[in-house]
């Protein structure tokens, strides 16, 4: 009996562990130019700074939605249903604005990237998001698969947060040997809830097969969009 009850309280906390995971990479990576920015390196500008907090606000908001569900207080959880509908919609506009702003500005954080091909970087990951939350939303009412959509759209948030611990590691050789780390380091959450799906119910859910797929063939999909010329024409109108 007590393990049968040890059984069902790992399943009831897999996600909210796995969300405090995801919490603790997006700090590590935002960490030196977000969460701890030293002063010396200058402020971020209003629209960074406001991209950082609803950034947050989302995966704080998934920790809190999964722990309410786990611990069986499912009507505050869903009350709190619309807000995160809301704020998700906040996520994907200020994702997008941030991409456009980035592009016009010429930012590009990977080595040797021009800033037209960077640009389809952050806009996948947002694109990739608001998928996520969208399928979700539409199968609230189908629990199995609404959590695992919403898991996804929280591991969509790490792309950016690996990118940033990889460069403090190797800004030029790792990204010349691997350009497409950062998503395969993003697909080790998905496969942790496959993993998970095994050991407890005998069979991965499929939900985690295609999205899964669809994380992984993003990284060599968006770079191929991003070398063709009419990108680079989109592109060039975008940034005026």
């Amino acid at each position: 009996m007590a393990n049968g009850l040890e059984a069902r309280a790992s399943v009831r906390w897999f996600y909210p562990a796995m969300g405090i995971l995801i919490a603790l990479t997006v700090y590590a990576g935002f960490a030196p130019t977000f969460f701890a920015r030293p002063a010396a390196i200058g402020p971020l500008s209003p629209l960074l700074f406001v991209h950082g907090i609803v950034f947050s606000l989302w995966v704080l908001l998934f920790i809190a939605q999964t722990s309410l569900m786990a611990s069986g207080r499912a009507r505050m959880h869903f009350a709190l249903g619309a807000a995160g509908a809301a704020l998700a919609a906040v996520v994907t506009i200020l994702g997008l604005i941030v991409s456009i702003d980035a592009l016009r500005r010429g930012a590009a954080p990977i080595p040797g990237a021009p800033a037209h091909v960077f640009f389809s970087v952050p806009l996948f990951d947002t694109l990739l998001f608001a998928g996520f939350v969208t399928l979700g939303l539409l199968n609230r009412r189908r629990p199995e698969v609404h959590k695992r959509f919403m898991y996804l759209s929280a591991i969509a948030m790490t792309p950016p947060a690996f990118g940033r611990l990889i460069l403090l590691w190797d800004s030029q050789a790792l990204f010349a040997f691997m350009p497409h780390t950062i998503w395969g380091l993003s697909l080790l959450f998905v496969l942790a809830g496959a993993a998970f799906d095994l050991a407890t119910r005998r069979a991965v859910h499929p939900v985690y097969l295609w999205g899964g797929l669809a994380i992984a063939l993003s990284s060599p999909l968006r770079f191929m969009i991003a070398s063709t010329a009419l990108w680079a024409d989109a592109t060039a109108q975008l940034a005026g």
